[in-house]
């Protein structure tokens, strides 16, 4: 619950939740909006798929059919459909959807309507279609009959409705709606995605799992509205058909390879799926354009193949997870919820037949990209403020190196002054010592033996960085009169991030120079500090002790110190706990009236 708890806090969830959320309200909005705009102007419209009977080559005797439901019938044989138009619309006209069916209309055995249009077309395409009856047409026989060279469109119709051109319309905007709103996001996740990759660059080159996820989610988003009422009404059947079954066959390619370039360990096993993935590709839509094979006859090749990828892409998925890899199993549950809708889809498919509100399949792809999308937003901010915190901690090392520097050329001019005025110290102490003023002397030595403590220690331990850091803040105490106590052995190298070394280590001495500073403006107070560092594999011990005045307020395991404003902060102490933790370390803190204690012991990474 904790860890739930804080990850609330990071900024990188709430920059990616509020711009998401928004746009799920404005989605909402816009679906709502539409459907209400429209719903006055359906009034002259009418739902007319109940009521029918049917028969077939097979079975010529008429049975009644509740709604449309589907028949099974092989391909190429007649379905006939058989209602009564008993409604009463002015200016009426018919409107359904043809999914790779041949359709007549006959009203009273009079043919009023034929797909194809003529004999040259190749196919039957996907279409919607609007048909204007005869102003007599009232308790006339509306006949039907279709016929599909696919099994899986011969016995089944979307629906069928009667009504004025403004209502049908009115009636299929806010329809489409759903599925060009669905569309959006997939859209602007893709291109989000595809500059995600251009900043999102490493040593390996450019972000490639993102960049073709990114074109996935823009092929999606086109793919979306090719079934939409408004698709058949403004664009050619054949070119519905074509782009709706095309973008099916592409877009399965860059979801991948989105899948390639997250796994860590077994992405070669996927190499087999892309192969034939872009073998199919190049045979179909050359088939097609060379006018041999129809997209439509490829379908029984593409979806068991698409299943099969699918299943295979998830179990090593679950391979991938058990190896450590975080991709994986964030994931996982997100594209298993995308596969059953998927799987849902092909159940109905082969089964019942396709029907124009069926979009639980679009639902759960738009989930999983949705999910995708917040993941990759969230992981940008939190590389965005990790790289902010690196430069920060850059410039604060880069400070120290400076000061160390510094520190290392006073102390070489010191030494350098100290050699040239040797020989002459050397030379008044013999002259002391041979007329007998051995007490002058011995004070001579001890005000020498004064100048050499003065002398700036520029060397604490072989480990550089935590060398520039002892540096700098011990010589700032020394300067402000702390009497120092300290031991350093340490190696020259240690198995921590330089970060935490010095984040931990200038917090500790932040928090004691403070405290030492407010024993400045008090009489007959000692000021003094006691560091000890020393190695002990696989621990990093460090034990902080210093003076102090100061009141310690504790609340729930928290120090806080009064600063001079007045407020209780005990920022450093937080950081210094996060970073043990880290570690798998220790951490005691004990304090008295003018005493303040820190010990910790960090555990060394593995290398």
């Amino acid at each position: 619950m904790k860890i739930w708890i804080s990850r609330l806090k990071e900024p990188a969830l709430w920059n990616t939740a509020v711009p998401t959320f928004c746009v799920i309200l404005l989605v909402i909005f816009s679906m709502f909006y539409f459907s209400a705009y429209t719903n006055p102007m359906q009034k002259n419209m009418v739902d007319i798929s109940d009521g029918w009977s049917y028969s077939t080559n097979l079975d010529i005797s008429g049975k009644d059919m509740e709604g449309f439901k589907y028949i099974d019938i092989p391909a190429g044989e007649s379905l006939f459909l058989y209602r009564v138009l008993e409604e009463e619309i002015s200016d009426a006209v018919l409107m359904f959807k043809s999914n790779h069916q041949e359709i007549k209309i006959f009203l009273d055995d009079e043919l009023i309507f034929k797909i194809p249009y003529s004999s040259t077309s190749e196919e039957p395409r996907i279409g919607l279609h609007f048909i204007t009856l005869p102003k007599n047409y009232q308790g006339k026989m509306l006949k039907m009959e279709i016929i599909s060279p696919y099994v899986s469109y011969s016995g089944v119709l979307d629906g069928i409705y009667i009504g004025d051109v403004v209502s049908l319309e009115a009636y299929a905007l806010p329809r489409s709606v759903l599925r060009t709103l669905m569309m959006v996001p997939c859209l602007v996740a893709g291109v989000f995605l595809m500059i995600l990759s251009g900043f999102r660059h490493n040593q390996k080159g450019a972000d490639w799992r993102n960049f073709f996820f990114g074109i996935f989610c823009i092929l999606w988003g086109f793919h979306f509205p090719g079934g939409d009422f408004m698709a058949h009404r403004f664009f050619d059947p054949m070119w519905v058909s074509f782009i709706s079954l095309g973008l099916y066959y592409l877009y399965p390619l860059p979801m991948t390879l989105y899948f390639y370039f997250g796994f860590s360990k077994y992405h070669k096993a996927l190499l087999p799926v892309l192969i034939f993935r872009v073998l199919f590709i190049i045979v179909s839509f050359g088939l097609q354009l060379l006018g041999i094979v129809n997209f439509s006859d490829m379908l029984i090749i593409n979806n068991p193949f698409y299943v099969v990828s699918i299943i295979y892409i998830i179990v090593l998925c679950f391979i991938e997870m058990k190896s450590g890899n975080k991709f994986a199993r964030f994931i996982i549950p997100w594209f298993t919820i995308a596969f059953l809708a998927f799987m849902h889809r092909m159940t109905v498919f082969y089964s019942i037949g396709l029907r124009e509100e069926e979009t639980l399949y679009e639902a759960g792809i738009l989930l999983f990209i949705m999910a995708v999308w917040v993941y990759n937003c969230m992981e940008f901010f939190r590389i965005r403020d990790s790289e902010k915190k690196y430069l920060q901690e850059l410039c604060i090392k880069n400070e120290v190196m400076l000061q160390s520097y510094e520190d290392i050329t006073r102390h070489l001019e010191q030494v350098g002054l100290i050699r040239h005025e040797m020989r002459k110290h050397v030379a008044a102490m013999q002259i002391l010592m041979k007329g007998g003023e051995h007490k002058k002397t011995q004070s001579y030595l001890s005000s020498l033996l004064e100048q050499q403590e003065d002398i700036i220690q520029v060397r604490y331990c072989d480990h550089y960085l935590l060398n520039a850091i002892l540096g700098t803040y011990l010589f700032r105490l020394k300067k402000e009169g702390v009497k120092i106590s300290c031991n350093i052995s340490v190696a020259k190298e240690l198995n921590f991030h330089d970060a935490d070394i010095s984040s931990i280590m200038m917090n500790l001495l932040d928090n004691a120079s403070e405290a030492l500073e407010k024993i400045k403006r008090i009489d007959n107070e000692d000021k003094w500090i006691t560091l000890n560092i020393y190695t002990k594999s696989p621990y990093l011990y460090i034990y902080l002790k210093n003076s102090k005045v100061n009141t310690i307020k504790e609340n729930d395991g928290n120090y806080m110190s009064v600063k001079n404003d007045g407020e209780s902060h005990g920022y450093g102490l937080k950081v210094v706990k996060e970073i043990v933790k880290k570690y798998d370390g220790i951490l005691n803190i004990s304090y008295t009236d003018d005493t303040f204690t820190v010990e910790t012991a960090l555990k060394e990474e593995r290398k």
